[in-house]
């Protein structure tokens, strides 16, 4: 057995919050056949998919019990992730409730979204779900006024890669943003030391991004407001239904857009995992969300990150809500391995499944670069 299909069998299955016995004995069985090479795909995997802290926290003794040097190295890596992130969403925390009171005096709407609000909200320890932007959703009349209170507070447009220097948006970019975007210009702020990066918020008005054929309306979605209560304070954030619409989109982007794929986005199964762990703690009823999915007409992405999530994880997605969605499309198969429609005049595809090429870095190479400036 290949490092990346060993990975590939392990990873998901210990990458949720609770775990029977029964799990971990298996994990460790599997652990006990490893090969220097398949720590070390574990090792990168992990990382990777965001779901390191979820494997330190499961099995990260079990880890410890291999005297290999790769294990003992992939044991290392993953409780320094874990540690790193956990000390970085804590201070993240702070920053939200700052966001929301800027809002407040503002008197714009927000909404808390993704992982800001998965992080605190569903996650039983915030540092199990890694986080790097912070995802806001406000009117697009907003946007405006709520960008220049925080910009008051230190934030600067602008972009940052991997926490970097805060480089000043080009016009381009800037007008790009106006065009095409469904959301307003990344605001970020350095923390207080240097090495600890920038902290950067992403402002949208929108969930999906315009002109591609879908849309839900923001004043439905802000109608259905509830607040969850967290360490952090208390966080406006979407009804159930409509969490797991706006997760399904966004995983919907990062599984077909250019860009995102080129940002390695299409492999992240933290994504996965937070539709699996917000379902299996909330209100969320299926008969209800489907509903909104035809209301709003926006099958094919939804089904789209269903049909991925379930390929993952199995016991999730009912067998006829994907059948259902399936019987809309006249060629269901081929929306699945479809990417890139939204940046070529033809849509490219791949040609098997994505639990084959997931844990597979070296396939990236097959997509094309996009011609997106943000």
């Amino acid at each position: 057995m290949s490092g990346i299909t060993t990975a590939a069998a392990v990873i998901p299955a210990i990458s949720r919050q609770r775990l029977d016995d029964a799990v971990i004995a298996a994990a460790a069985d599997c652990f006990a056949g490893f090969r220097p090479t398949d720590w070390q795909v574990l090792e990168r995997e992990a990382v990777k998919h965001r779901v390191a802290p979820l494997l330190h926290r499961n099995v990260g003794d079990v880890m410890a019990r291999f005297a290999d040097a790769s294990a003992e190295s992939a044991a290392r890596t993953i409780a320094a992730y874990s540690a790193r992130h956990a000390e970085r969403n804590s201070i993240l925390g702070s920053v939200v409730q700052e966001v929301l009171s800027a809002a407040a005096v503002a008197d714009v709407p927000i909404v808390v979204r993704k992982g800001a609000h998965l992080a605190l909200a569903v996650y039983e320890e915030p540092g199990l779900r890694p986080m790097g932007d912070l995802d806001f959703l406000v009117p697009a009349e907003g946007a405006g006024s709520l960008t220049e209170r925080l910009m008051a507070t230190g934030f600067m447009e602008g972009t940052s890669v991997r926490g970097g220097p805060i480089e000043p948006l080009t016009r381009a970019k800037r007008l790009f943003f106006h065009l095409y975007g469904a959301d307003v210009p990344q605001l970020h702020r350095p923390r207080p030391a240097p090495q600890q990066g920038v902290v950067t918020l992403d402002i949208s008005t929108s969930v999906f991004i315009p002109h591609k054929g879908f849309h839900v309306p923001l004043d439905d979605l802000l109608e259905r407001v509830t607040w969850a209560d967290t360490q952090a304070g208390p966080l406006p954030v979407l009804g159930a239904e409509d969490v797991v619409l706006d997760l399904c989109v966004n995983i919907h982007r990062n599984l077909t857009t250019l860009r995102a794929m080129k940002q390695g986005k299409h492999r992240r199964l933290i994504n996965f995992v937070d539709v699996v762990e917000f379902i299996a703690r909330s209100a969320f009823a299926w008969p209800l969300f489907l509903r909104r999915v035809k209301q709003y007409d926006v099958v094919p992405p939804v089904f789209v990150a269903l049909a991925h999530i379930g390929e993952m994880f199995p016991d999730v997605v009912p067998v006829e809500v994907l059948e259902g969605l399936a019987a809309t499309s006249p060629d269901p198969d081929r929306l699945l391995r479809q990417y890139g429609q939204w940046e070529l005049p033809e849509p490219l595809e791949w040609p098997d499944s994505y639990r084959s090429r997931c844990f597979d870095p070296e396939r990236d190479v097959e997509i094309p670069v996009s011609r997106s400036l943000v």
